[in-house]
């Protein structure tokens, strides 16, 4: 009796066939991803955007501690025209930026309250325009609520 060997490759037949499947399956995806591209798009914004968020939330930490510190030693806070000279002296080289902006590139706003005794420093977030609501800020005011 006759033993059927079986061959572990494909025929010739069989490989054009696999060969056409594996073309359809990259081009289908291609397809899929191309008429995607527009949420796709969208959501690597929406991750870039948190993440700049955090990091910005993160700085605005960093400043606070640094104006805390200036205030601290010399008791009130720096005058809103001293901010820039201020923010480069003091936290030189604890942030990636070499001036005071924040994660889009839009410079912080610093405003010195009742007689430089309080602060707030606002980034103007992901739309660019201050007074919006996803404005970020930090302040020395506390709330006693």
């Amino acid at each position: 009796m006759k033993q059927k060997i079986l061959k572990s490759y494909p025929t010739e037949k069989r490989q054009k066939k696999l060969k056409y499947r594996f073309l359809f399956y990259i081009l289908f995806s291609i397809g899929i991803i191309s008429g995607m591209s527009s949420q796709i798009q969208d959501f690597g914004d929406y991750i870039v955007n948190r993440y700049y968020v955090y990091k910005t939330r993160k700085d605005l930490l960093i400043i606070k501690t640094g104006l805390d510190a200036q205030k601290e030693k010399n008791g009130l806070y720096p005058p809103y025209h001293r901010f820039s000279h201020w923010y480069k002296t003091a936290l030189s080289g604890k942030l990636a930026y070499n001036f005071p902006l924040d994660r889009w590139g839009n410079p912080f706003l610093y405003k010195a309250l009742n007689n430089r005794v309080d602060f707030i420093v606002t980034s103007a977030g992901m739309d660019n325009k201050i007074n919006t609501d996803d404005d970020i800020s930090i302040t020395s005011i506390k709330n006693d609520t």
